[in-house]
């Protein structure tokens, strides 16, 4: 970041900051969950130095989970433009806080972050959805119930090396990537992970690029 800092207003670099810093909570807190004591690393370490780096108290974790989301969520906005979906904000912050206090047994602090949801909400920041349905299909993604949405990607036409996409689930139709000789379309896929291939609709794998020829087989 400090590479943009030059030419980057102070304020988005703040917001980045927090964002970047919510996601760092947050993966460490799913991590404590799973495994309790974990390697804690808060900065760049040589490759020398990784095979040396011990465990950290959980305990020790949650409290810096608890103190850098507080952090993000004095610095970050209550809410973003209509065209700026997927960032997180301030009731993000607040709502994974939340979460993992209530995992880890920490009722007080479960509670107050709560709490400070509950205030965006009568501000007018979140409202419950009429149509309660909406929820469940496109039309509800950027719906303002919800806090923290991704919302779902379409494929499009890329010069790089062509993908083959296949539906794996029953009922499904098949769908190649442009780019390949016998592509058809691309279908809306949800992303909750970072890598496609670990969605569970999907399976998405390279292919090589094929001359057809009239009266040859398939690749």
């Amino acid at each position: 970041m400090h590479r943009a800092a030059a030419t980057t207003p102070a304020n988005i670099m703040t917001r980045l900051e927090a964002e970047m810093r919510t996601i760092r909570a947050w993966q460490y807190a799913r991590l404590i969950a799973r495994f309790g004591d974990v390697p804690f690393i808060t900065k760049p370490i040589a490759l020398e130095e990784s095979g040396s780096v011990t465990r950290t108290s959980q305990a020790t974790i949650l409290d810096f989970v608890f103190t850098e989301l507080d952090w993000a969520a004095d610095n970050l906005p209550a809410a973003y433009g209509a065209g700026e979906v997927k960032r997180l904000s301030k009731g993000a912050a607040l709502a994974i806080k939340a979460r993992t206090a209530l995992y880890a047994g920490k009722w007080a602090e479960a509670k107050a972050a709560s709490e400070k949801v509950m205030q965006l909400a009568a501000t007018g920041t979140y409202t419950l959805e009429n149509d309660y349905t909406q929820l469940f299909l496109k039309a509800g993604e950027t719906s303002k119930e919800i806090i923290l949405s991704i919302p779902a990607m379409k494929r499009t036409r890329s010069s790089t090396a062509p993908l083959s996409c296949r539906t794996t689930s029953p009922g499904m139709p098949a769908a190649s990537a442009p780019g390949c000789p016998h592509a058809t379309s691309w279908t809306h896929m949800n992303v909750p992970t970072a890598s496609p291939s670990m969605n569970p609709r999907c399976t998405i794998r390279s292919i090589p690029s094929v001359t057809a020829t009239p009266g040859s087989p398939r690749p």
